[in-house]
């Protein structure tokens, strides 16, 4: 209560200052001298109050713009003077503007969809490139848990169909890939599968594939290496997968 009052106290006090700055002054010029000498006196003080509290307010309305300005310029200061704008080439090497970069969450759908689709791509590619190839199996097994059911598939698959061996005859490339969430952890991607011989020429027809996968975001730790971050800078993991044939074109 003793807090409340003071508080009151403090308000009028504030108030009758604001008060006083739009009152008249009193006539000091009357015909008892006494009276002109009080209210001399009284306004002398009162003056010497007022203008100490027009003061402060000034002061304290000064420090709060200055607060604002150093606020704002440390805000633009940490900011990037640079925005970034996308351009691609497409696959008729034309380049095509995309518009400016943002920032976007690791955990963002739209990353993990990329990150997939890179992983079937990675997976299903066959090529006479050495280095191409092993940097491709390098990304897919960064996206695989060592306990996690998919790592058994996708192993077993790479012992039955060795890219390395693979690729002294043919040359397999994906293309036209589409993906839809099924959930908030399975993503279905569909794509088209083309296989020609060490010469360039076509091996059989386009084949349709589509490929249903499980995925998971773990965040690095103080273990995680540059290397891993690296290959797996979205921190994107496959813990299961099924992936079937679904026609010929």
């Amino acid at each position: 209560m003793s807090s409340f009052k003071d508080a009151v106290v403090r308000a009028r006090v504030t108030a009758s200052r604001i008060k006083y700055l739009f009152i008249n002054r009193p006539d000091t010029d009357t015909e008892n001298p006494y009276l002109n000498a009080r209210r001399t006196w009284n306004l002398h003080v009162g003056a010497a109050i007022y203008s100490r509290f027009v003061w402060q307010i000034m002061g304290l309305l000064g420090m709060l713009i200055g607060l604002g300005a150093v606020g704002g310029m440390y805000d633009l200061a940490k900011s990037s003077k640079y925005l970034p704008y996308l351009y691609a080439v497409n696959r008729a090497n034309e380049v095509q503007a995309l518009g400016p970069a943002h920032l976007v969450s690791v955990t963002d759908p739209g990353v993990q969809m990329a990150e997939m689709k890179r992983f079937v791509e990675d997976w299903r590619l066959v090529t006479p490139d050495v280095a191409v190839q092993n940097k491709a199996i390098e990304r897919v097994y960064s996206k695989l848990i060592a306990d996690a059911a998919a790592t058994a598939k996708f192993s077993g698959w790479f012992q039955e169909n060795t890219p390395a061996k693979r690729a002294e005859k043919v040359v397999v490339n994906t293309q036209s890939m589409t993906g839809v969430w099924q959930s908030k952890d399975t993503v279905q991607l569909d794509w088209e599968e083309t296989t020609h011989d060490r010469s360039g020429a076509p091996v059989g027809k386009p084949v349709l594939w589509r490929a249903m996968l499980t995925v998971r975001h773990i965040e690095p730790t103080a273990d995680t290496s540059a290397k891993e971050m690296d290959l797996n800078p979205a921190r994107v993991f496959v813990t299961d997968g099924s992936w079937t044939q679904i026609a010929t074109k």
